[in-house]
């Protein structure tokens, strides 16, 4: 982990990106979680910058369910 160094609001998974803080993916049919920092998550998905944190988002595939599922990513709470 590197420094956090950025000390603004993080409510999104851009600004995730700028405190280099780990995101958690969690799937809202099968609770199947999945734990990585925020720039994988970005470099995956190059619109996730706009995903807004503690939210349901759409068009995840879930590992647990195998298929495609609303998910809530959210950022871990000793983090913040």
């Amino acid at each position: 982990m590197g420094l956090r160094r950025y000390h603004g609001p993080i409510t999104t998974v851009e600004q995730a990106v700028f405190a280099d803080m780990p995101v958690i993916i969690t799937c809202q049919s099968c609770s199947h979680f999945r734990q990585m920092h925020a720039y994988q998550l970005k470099k995956m998905k190059p619109d996730a910058g706009q995903i807004p944190l503690w939210r349901a988002v759409q068009g995840f595939y879930c590992k647990g369910c195998r298929r495609k599922v609303t998910v809530i990513v959210s950022a871990p709470m000793n983090w913040i």
